[in-house]
């Protein structure tokens, strides 16, 4: 009910919000709001107070620092699913993974809202993947024939097939943080 509501009050609004620093127009002030306070380039410190002392990439929370830190620089993680036992980076990822891979839905209010069409996602990572088809960029780029991509998955495809080439899979050890301290 609450997406239907937002929905149809981003209709009635006459209001237009612009970013200075980017140039993103949005239609409704708390998702401009949102936009300034979150949207990487634009945050002030505070806000990623947690940086990783290996690479100094900032996060909101010492939890997500440290999940970050275990899992990217360390390959471990106390994460994982309970269904396959797959090890993941963070308590997000899993339920990302079992609903994706198991069908164990979890509804999630799809409160992200691509500004250019109106479409509803339930995560901001979803989200920024679907904004770049309405850019017509294709950020990525294949190191060996230079041919460019949308989305990290098309890359990836293009590398197997074309070149042969797959990414090796990352090693991560399961951390039992339950039974640690036994």
């Amino acid at each position: 009910m609450i997406d239907l509501k937002y929905h149809v009050q981003r209709h009635q609004t006459n209001g237009r919000y612009e970013c200075r620093d980017c140039k993103k127009v949005f239609s409704h002030i708390s998702t401009y709001q949102g936009h300034l306070k979150y949207t990487r380039a634009h945050v002030s410190d505070h806000v990623f107070k947690f940086q990783c002392p290996k690479c100094s990439k900032g996060y909101s929370t010492k939890k997500a620092m440290q999940d970050h830190f275990n899992y990217h620089h360390l390959g471990k993680t106390s994460h994982k699913c309970l269904i396959c036992n797959k090890p993941m980076a963070t308590k997000a990822c899993v339920e990302r993974h079992m609903m994706r891979l198991h069908g164990e839905k979890k509804e999630k209010p799809r409160t992200h809202i691509c500004e250019q069409c109106g479409k509803a996602f339930a995560d901001k990572k979803t989200l920024i993947q679907h904004e770049i088809t309405h850019s017509g960029a294709r950020p990525l780029s294949c190191d060996i024939c230079q041919q460019t991509f949308k989305h990290k998955a098309s890359l990836y495809t293009h590398r197997k097939k074309v070149h042969n080439i797959a990414i090796a899979k990352k090693v991560v050890e399961f951390m039992d943080t339950q039974n640690a301290g036994a």
